[in-house]
């Protein structure tokens, strides 16, 4: 069974994973990472803001405390990436950021820069049938090539790197 989904899904997917090993692989779109970061990447800051009392200056913990980024070290699942390189919604930097962390943990993660994509990576209908493809091929690639990690010398699968879904 893996978790996929997109927007606030996306946010939510990158969540779960953090904080369970139930899923065999994870396909991660458009997520917010790091919500401060976000408040300066996004096109929407004011909504960013919003989902808290006080702004990250005055109050950064309960922005830490709801961002994917600082829970990475627990991630186990091997994670497919998926951004619009011209989104602007949840700018690609998000997944950037999320996607280094990950790579300091061996284990299988991959990235899949969407070219020329907005956000909600489906605005052109070449990327949008290219979709299911991306996640026939790579999530059970990733799957099958996660290893257990060993717990003597804390490694796991191997980073997958970077690939362009075009």
């Amino acid at each position: 069974m893996y978790v996929r989904r997109v927007h606030g899904g996306g946010v939510l997917s990158s969540w779960v994973i953090g904080h369970t090993d139930r899923f065999a692989a994870a396909a991660v779109r458009c997520p917010v990472i790091d919500w401060i970061s976000m408040a300066g990447h996004t096109d929407i800051p004011l909504f960013t803001y919003n989902f808290f009392d006080r702004p990250f200056w005055e109050d950064p913990q309960p922005w830490l405390r709801q961002s994917s980024l600082m829970y990475v070290g627990n991630v186990h699942t091997p994670t497919l990436l998926m951004t619009g390189e011209l989104d602007m919604r949840t700018p690609m930097p998000q997944s950037e950021e999320y996607f280094a962390a990950l790579r300091i943990a061996p284990r299988a993660h991959r990235a899949a820069p969407l070219n020329g994509e907005y956000h909600g990576t489906g605005s052109k209908p070449v990327e949008l049938s290219a979709h299911p493809a991306v996640h026939a091929e790579l999530v059970p690639a990733l799957a099958a090539t996660a290893r257990t990690p060993d717990p003597a010398s804390g490694g796991g699968g191997e980073p997958l790197g970077l690939c362009a879904a075009a």
